[in-house]
């Protein structure tokens, strides 16, 4: 958390999405993340609504029997 990772709360509109993927990857690059880990850090930056559609999209990946990679 020392790379002060931006927050994303999926309230913005596409360009800002990417925007935030990019900022991520930066970090994950920089640092050189190990990539069973990613997914980890990228889950814990997210908050309101981006947090809950993840909580519903790992359950509904879990109910067809996918792994979250």
């Amino acid at each position: 958390m020392r790379h002060n990772p931006p927050k994303f709360n999926g309230k913005v509109n596409p360009d800002g999405a990417d925007q935030w993927v990019r900022d991520i990857e930066r970090i994950f690059e920089a640092t050189q993340y190990l990539e069973e880990r990613k997914l980890s850090y990228a889950i814990y930056v997210l908050t309101e609504d981006a947090e809950f559609w993840w909580i519903d999209m790992k359950q509904m990946m879990e109910d067809r029997g996918e792994d979250a990679t």
